[in-house]
């Protein structure tokens, strides 16, 4: 894979944009990598971040390294003016990915693996979760499982949080979701707090071998944010 598909890749027709109607904060701004997404024109802030790799295996969030001039924001034309970066990590395991995406506002965590659910009150358990109420989360489920009932890869916000433990609801300090039933497989809570600006689809899966560097050189400049509003990006 060629620095080109990098350095091109905000000319490249499945770019997907968001129009920001306020700033965003320089010092959390970071790259993710995705896999099976399927971005379209419309697709909502929690279909990115549920498609989101898992935080595993040598991959974590990149934070973008900020200076005087690395991230600026125009708020007459929405535009994001960021720098060129070099992201390098490696993986111990081979890692998938087809999608790219530039999102501010963010946590440095990804996501988790949920280890268990009490249906009786709707209690999540994931150790050393590092959520705090209100937190937005969303939700992935492993290859030929099933969600909780009442959950989906919809955007909850945590409440009720402890050390280990939280519930959901679809509204800041809503009632709690109660599944009807339990997960099969792998079921992973996805950190979806932050604005996303931006993205860049690959045309085919690409695949980060184990042990071998994954190295990008990516052209940020002048993000073009001024198509739309709202989550529909």
């Amino acid at each position: 894979m060629s620095s080109g598909f990098f350095t091109s890749w905000i000319l490249h027709s499945t770019k997907l944009n968001l129009g920001l109607a306020t700033p965003i904060d320089p010092n959390r701004t970071r790259l993710i990598l995705c896999n099976s997404a399927t971005w379209t024109s419309i697709s909502s802030e929690a279909a990115v971040f549920a498609s989101e790799v898992k935080e595993a295996n040598g991959y974590e969030r990149f934070s973008i390294v900020v200076d005087s001039q690395a991230i600026a924001y125009d708020p007459t034309t929405r535009r994001v003016k960021a720098p060129i970066v070099n992201w390098t990590f490696t993986p111990t395991q081979d890692i998938y990915w087809n999608a790219i995406a530039l999102i501010g506002n963010s946590t440095s965590t990804a996501n988790k693996t949920v280890t268990d659910i009490d249906l009786s009150t709707g209690i999540f358990t994931i150790p050393d979760h590092g959520l705090s109420s209100g937190s937005k989360v969303t939700f992935s489920i492993s290859e030929n499982g099933s969600f909780p009932g009442q959950v989906s890869s919809s955007t909850y916000f945590a409440i009720n949080t402890t050390g280990s433990t939280y519930q959901i609801a679809s509204t800041i300090g809503g009632n709690p979701i109660i599944p009807t039933s339990n997960k099969s497989g792998i079921l992973t809570c996805h950190y979806a707090d932050g604005t996303l600006i931006s993205g860049h689809k690959a045309d085919s899966l690409q695949v980060v071998p184990a042990n071998t560097p994954f190295k990008a050189v990516l052209d940020l400049s002048f993000f073009n944010t001024n198509l739309g509003t709202g989550v529909n990006w």
